[in-house]
């Protein structure tokens, strides 16, 4: 006989559906094309909406922000508290830029911040192991060679582990 399960805590499983719900909300501000469905449908001109999106500022905090999968989201949430980006964001040709310049932000970040030795202090990153560069053991203050990109892995191959820098083993 199987042992009796833990009683639910209703109040417990609310919050966890509402957090859930707000992380979902929080990271779909990352798209550009989503913010323009937002702002087409009306949703910028509502109070209620607007005060809802200054409520979603604790997001910003260490301890929230280090769920999300998308840290530009948290960007995206600071230029909504602006009423002329809201009142912008109607105009497809903002929202191309912002996906422009979103899409050479997430192409050159890596080359910029990291392999050039410096370090980032973007909560996210730092406590996402997902999102963790591989650095050498060298000091941060050591300034890095600037290397090639890794070349990907080819299809089928196993993903990397934890640590594991792709060099071959010695022992």
């Amino acid at each position: 006989m199987a042992p009796p399960e833990p009683p639910v805590d209703p109040v417990r499983e609310s919050n966890r559906a509402r957090f859930e719900i707000e992380l979902e909300f929080v990271q779909a501000l990352a798209s550009p094309f989503y913010l323009e469905t937002l702002a087409q449908r009306g949703y910028f001109q509502q109070e209620e909406f607007v005060n809802y999106l200054k409520y979603l500022l604790y997001w910003k905090k260490r301890e929230y922000a280090r769920f999300l999968a998308y840290p530009q989201a948290l960007h995206h949430l600071e230029l909504l508290q602006e009423d002329a980006f809201r009142k912008a964001l109607s105009n497809h040709n903002v929202i191309v830029a912002l996906d422009n310049q979103q899409y050479q932000h997430w192409r050159t970040w890596y080359d910029s911040i990291f392999v050039d030795g410096a370090t980032s202090d973007h909560a996210c990153r730092r406590n996402n192991p997902a999102m963790q560069p591989r650095m050498s053991s060298a000091p941060p203050t050591a300034r890095q060679p600037t290397a090639a990109a890794p070349k990907p892995a080819p299809p089928g191959a196993p993903p990397p582990q934890p640590g594991d820098d792709g060099a071959a083993s010695t022992t």
